[in-house]
């Protein structure tokens, strides 16, 4: 469903479920509705659900992404709510010299914002339930972290996978945390419970998303969940975290600088590209981890020709297929032994 199509079924629905919370409020509060009652709710219903669309409109409830309802959206349904109710009281009071009893006013405001947020939140619901692939068992996933980096990660799996992904639990070392809930799902324990949580909720995968943990508790953790069995995975770093990148993307394997008891060393390679421009550029192991990356950082420095050597033929394949893919720098593969003075 579109955009447009989305709001139109909203705006319609509100109409239905603004007039309904007026009727409600007058049964719930006499437990009959009376002719007297019946007229004024008629004469009342078609400008104050005017209004009422106006002020939902006002405050954004119907250009809303419903799927990602956070707190802020509950408190606009409330803000809007609250606006309509008090017009809803002028209304009546001005317009048909009716004073209504202070418990049909509060009954209105409740019932609006009960429907509101129901039908607003039920996208929400239906987005959790994400895509489903019938006769595909969903991946079961246990998160180790469960502060500001393991939420994240639980939405985006939710938002992302819906069915097709299973939040068995997290596993926290925090002690408040531990036999608690977080959206939905429970902290099953500390570190030392990881294998039993693993091996007990049969999880397929251990994401680790503990974004500034220090470097050498994430090699225990590391540690412990490989000796399970399971697929590990990691989230990246705290400046991904507070950038807001975090990404199923971004979940990936756990390497070897993750590990490290200090930061990798970056290279400016800004400052050296005078010199690569127009230049053809010699990498020795290129096709390993260090000198492929070094490759692709290269070929954003226009030289005149790359020349990738290494001793490994299927290594030096792959990097030079993803090189070509990448850009229109002259390459050649070079496969050689450096230890070798004849060749």
């Amino acid at each position: 469903m579109g955009s447009r199509e989305r709001r139109c079924l909203m705006v319609f629905l509100d109409l239905f479920l603004i007039n309904a919370a007026l009727l409600g409020a007058f049964y719930l509060r006499f437990e009959r509705i009376r002719l007297e009652h019946l007229r004024i709710i008629l004469a009342v219903a078609a400008p104050g659900a005017a209004v009422r669309l106006l002020i939902n409109y006002f405050f954004g409830l119907y250009h809303r992404a419903w799927e990602y309802a956070s707190i802020e959206e509950v408190a606009g349904i409330a803000a809007s709510a609250t606006l309509g109710t008090i017009f809803n009281g002028l209304l009546l009071f001005f317009a048909f010299q009716y004073y209504p009893p202070r418990s049909i006013l509060l009954l209105i405001w409740i019932l609006n914002i009960a429907f509101l947020g129901v039908t607003r939140l039920s996208w929400r619901i239906l987005r959790r339930g994400g895509p489903y692939y019938p006769g595909k068992e969903a991946k079961k996933v246990l998160l180790v972290g469960a502060g500001d980096g393991g939420v994240l990660v639980a939405r985006e799996l939710e938002n992302h996978y819906g069915k097709a992904v299973k939040i068995v639990g997290f596993i926290d070392d925090d002690p408040g945390k531990q036999g608690q809930q977080i959206l939905g799902y429970s902290v099953l324990g500390g570190r030392e419970d990881l294998c039993a949580a693993a091996s007990r909720y049969n999880a397929d995968e251990i994401i680790i998303s503990m974004p500034s943990v220090p470097r050498k508790k994430l090699r225990q953790i590391v540690s412990l969940a490989q000796t399970t069995g399971k697929q590990v995975k990691i989230l990246p770093g705290v400046f991904d975290l507070i950038e807001g990148n975090v990404t199923v993307q971004q979940i990936r394997q756990v390497e070897l600088e993750d590990l490290l008891g200090r930061d990798p060393v970056e290279v400016d390679l800004e400052r050296i590209s005078s010199y690569l421009e127009n230049q053809v550029v010699l990498v020795t192991g290129a096709g390993g981890s260090i000198g492929s990356e070094l490759c692709r950082q290269l070929m954003g420095f226009s030289p005149a020709g790359l020349l990738l050597l290494d001793i490994s033929e299927n290594d030096i394949y792959q990097v030079e297929l993803e090189l070509r893919q990448r850009g229109a720098v002259p390459l050649q593969a070079l496969v050689k032994d450096i230890r070798d003075r004849a060749s």
